[in-house]
């Protein structure tokens, strides 16, 4: 009993001191009493309220001023679509009332009359090569406008009347002759230059002498300025018989013989000044 007695007070024992010690350890955990700084004890809640506010405001302002630039910024982009800038306005060519008189010095130097003026053509032919493009552009335009009320456009038929209309080129090409007519194109800003880009070996060209990026100047004594001129020349006459071709190689001319008919080349257009 004794034993049993004194085992029963050794473990009250133990467990008073456990006990004894997590209660220390508790206490000295505790955490101690936050001090709030004299300096936001002294500001006053009104003080920081107003403070935001101001700031707020400022903001709102800020805000508003940009909301007016950018509508500013939209009506100067609106006026700026709504004019059109001089360069792309159609230029008209003033045309004198006495043929005689050449036009005023200070005309437009990038319309098509100086152009051609300045290539030496005479200012009564410039005046009809105007007024020839002019009435042909104007047929198109008309015709065009008759197939769409009329409801026959893109048709047959209207292709057809598009091609009955007069081939301005050729028309003056006939009236001016060859030399006018290659500054014409030049000053226009048209090619006026077949380029031969490939020969077909074994072919007529090939047998002749002609060269990749020769220049060719006339078939058969017909001066050439596109590749439908070349081709219409090449069917003209006698089959097999031998005509002369002028080209320009290296900035030097040259001259060979060959059959009329297929060159067997391929070609391409460029824009040179007349020679």
């Amino acid at each position: 009993m004794i034993k049993t007695a004194l085992i029963i007070l050794f473990s009250l024992l133990s467990l008073w001191a456990v006990w004894s010690q997590f209660n220390d350890r508790e206490r000295t955990f505790q955490l101690a009493p936050v001090s709030v700084p004299q300096t936001l004890r002294s500001t006053p809640d009104t003080a920081i309220l107003n403070r935001l506010d101001s700031m707020e405001s400022e903001l709102f302002s800020t805000q508003n001023s940009l909301h007016a630039l950018e509508q500013r910024l939209q009506q100067l982009e609106q006026k700026r679509d709504s004019v059109r800038p001089e360069s792309a306005l159609p230029t008209q060519s003033h045309i004198p009332d006495n043929p005689a008189h050449e036009p005023a010095a200070d005309s437009d130097p990038d319309t098509l009359q100086d152009r051609l003026l300045s290539s030496g053509i005479p200012f009564d032919t410039v005046q009809r090569i105007q007024q020839q493009i002019g009435q042909n552009r104007l047929a198109q335009l008309q015709l065009r406008d008759q197939a769409s009320r009329e409801n026959w456009i893109n048709t047959p038929e209207y292709y057809e009347k598009v091609q009955e209309l007069s081939n301005p080129a050729q028309s003056l090409r006939e009236e001016l002759g060859d030399n006018v007519y290659d500054r014409y194109l030049f000053a226009s800003g048209r090619p006026n230059r077949v380029i031969v880009s490939e020969v077909y070996a074994g072919s007529a060209a090939a047998v002749a002498g002609i060269k990749s990026r020769d220049v060719i100047l006339s078939y058969a004594s017909e001066h050439i300025y596109s590749m439908s001129d070349l081709q219409q020349a090449t069917v003209k006459g006698h089959a097999g018989e031998l005509v002369l071709i002028e080209i320009v190689r290296n900035d030097a001319p040259f001259t060979t013989s060959v059959p009329r008919g297929p060159l067997g080349i391929s070609m391409t257009i460029s824009r040179m000044p007349p020679q």
